[in-house]
């Protein structure tokens, strides 16, 4: 989300099949909240500190990028990540009052 709230749609694929889907939505279950659902916005390491990955461009439906990081452990990461529908860089400069 560019206003720095979570996504309104899912974006990274935690159910590690490389497809972003609605079964990308984290669900805390909570039985006093029915709409807890939770686009992830980002994905932590419990197996060390992730080096800047490696992109693979995939552009197929229901995943846009692969990306490879390698853990301070030696162990490899593998992340699907939805495309973008916008191409380019976008930027912004926050101007305090």
């Amino acid at each position: 989300a560019r206003d720095g709230g979570q996504p309104r749609k899912p974006s990274l694929d935690i159910t590690d099949v490389l497809i972003v889907d609605n079964n990308d939505i984290y669900d805390e279950r909570d039985p006093d909240d029915p709409d807890d659902d939770i686009n992830i916005s980002g994905i932590g390491s419990a197996q060390g500190i992730l080096s800047t990955p490696a992109v693979l461009y995939v552009g197929r439906e229901g995943i846009g990028e692969v990306k490879y990081s390698t853990r301070s452990d030696g162990s490899t990461a593998v992340i699907g990540e939805a495309a973008s529908d916008r191409v380019g860089r976008i930027t912004w400069r926050e101007i305090a009052p």
